[in-house]
Order: C-alpha cells, then structure tokens, then sequence
C-alpha cells in the first residue's frame, strides 16, 4: 500500500480508537457516520457535475484560465487543505494534546505545539523531493506564516485556516502569472 493511502487510513484508524476508548469525547455513533458517508457521496457527485460545468465555461472564456493555470490553481487548492490537516489538525493538535498530557499545562502546550508545528512547516517545505534548496529568507517566511496559520487554527478553525492557506495559495499563482 503506498504511504499516501496508508497515513489517511491510519488516522481515521487512531481517531476511531481514540473515539471508541476514551469517554472525554462521548460516545460513538456508527450510523452518523453511516448517514455522513452517504451524504458526502451524494455532495460529491453533485459538486463533480457542477465543477465540471463551471470549469468548462472557465476554460473556454477568452483564455483566461489556461490549462496549465487551471492545473496549478487545483494543486494549490488542494495543498493548502492538506497542508493544514497534516501540520495544524494532526501535528499542531497532536503535539498540544501530548505535551498537555505530559506536562498538565494546556497554555505551555499550545506555544510548544505552535512553535513546533511552524517550524517543521518551514522545513517540510525545502525537503529534497520538493527540489527547493535550503534559504533564509523563504524559510523564516513560512515559518511565521506557520504562526499565523495554527493561530487561526487555534482561534477559528481548520476550515478558516485550510480556506487562507488555499486562498493565499491561489493568490500566489496569479501573482507570479502578472509578474512573468
């Protein structure tokens, strides 16, 4: 099984366990997840006809997405949603549960996870297969970007963070496009 179907499969596996185990969060419904799974099936075969639509008007309207364009607008979309389930969900939101458990200071756990978190943000970034070598200055700025990110996760959500990181994501590509 490759790694990228492996860790969601997992995670889904220890939030179940935990889910089942632990009293703190209540006790586990299956057919809620049941009813979810199916309403999500249905979201997702409506939002592909729709999207589908919506893009092909896109793609035909005087050029103004390319197809190139349109491929890196889906990439960065997408990687800003991941990014922030990988590093303020699971990590951020690990790190603070550990450290709270550990140390029974939620406050110090939250700065310890947040620092954490920002910094192997930083530094996934620059790692060999993303063939981007090592700088100051881009690493610092996704550093502090990082900081604002778990902040907004701490403070309003995955969804509002995961929509930034996505947004400014999207920004970036046309950004870059009016520069070239």
């Amino acid at each position: 099984m490759q790694f990228g179907l492996a860790l969601p499969l997992l995670v889904c596996a220890i939030v179940l366990f935990v889910k089942r185990h632990n009293h703190g969060f209540g006790q586990m419904r299956l057919h809620y997840y049941a009813w979810m799974l199916l309403e999500s099936m249905f979201y997702g075969a409506i939002l592909g006809i729709l999207v589908g639509a919506v893009s092909g008007l896109f793609l035909s309207a005087s050029g103004f997405f390319s197809s190139e364009r349109f491929l890196q607008f889906v990439i960065n979309l997408g990687a800003g949603i991941y990014e922030e389930f990988v590093f303020r969900f699971l990590l951020l939101s690990g790190i603070i549960f550990l450290f709270a458990k550990v140390f029974n200071r939620e406050m110090a756990a939250s700065a310890i996870g947040v620092f954490l978190s920002a910094l192997i943000f930083a530094g996934f970034h620059h790692l060999e297969i993303f063939d981007e070598p090592f700088a100051w200055r881009s690493f610092l700025f996704r550093f502090f970007a990082g900081l604002l990110f778990a902040g907004l996760f701490l403070f309003r959500g995955f969804g509002v963070a995961a929509y930034t990181h996505s947004f400014y994501n999207i920004f970036l590509i046309f950004r870059l496009d009016s520069n070239a």
